[in-house]
């Protein structure tokens, strides 16, 4: 089988029922109780600042409801600081704090990135009733 031949001929197919191209980058399958270790949370991002010498990264002071911590972010180049600050959004909790340039990062917030790198958009949470804190499943 000519699996490039292939390959080309199921993305016109994809494409005529207008479907976008696979992006690859998949990762194995996980368990749903592998799913369950990761700790989503609501976050409001309260304060935004530079890192010297950092060209993508800020540092956020985030808020849980429950506690206050930084996260480390490489945003940079999509957000202003003013146009997160307020911005409710969907972080990581439990990883392992990580050094990056000189500042621990306690968490990671998520973000959907353009295959090509271009454009990022950070997950949000709509309702403003949604309690900071409240976990994401």
């Amino acid at each position: 089988m000519d699996f490039k031949k292939w390959a080309v001929e199921k993305a016109e197919r994809d494409s005529k029922k207008g479907l976008q191209p696979d992006p690859g980058e998949h990762e194995d399958e996980i368990s749903i109780d592998d799913f369950k270790k990761v700790e989503l949370r609501v976050a409001k991002i309260v304060a935004v600042d530079h890192i010297p010498g950092a060209d993508k990264l800020y540092k956020l002071s985030i808020d849980l409801g429950y506690e206050r911590r930084m996260i480390v972010a490489g945003i940079k180049e999509f957000y202003s600081p003013e146009d997160l600050v307020g911005k409710k959004i969907v972080v990581i909790c439990n990883l392992k704090p990580a050094k990056l340039r000189g500042v621990v990062s306690n968490g990671m917030l998520l973000a959907a990135e353009s295959p090509d790198g271009s454009q990022l958009a950070l997950l949000t949470v709509d309702n403003e009733d949604i309690p900071l804190g409240s976990r994401v499943h």
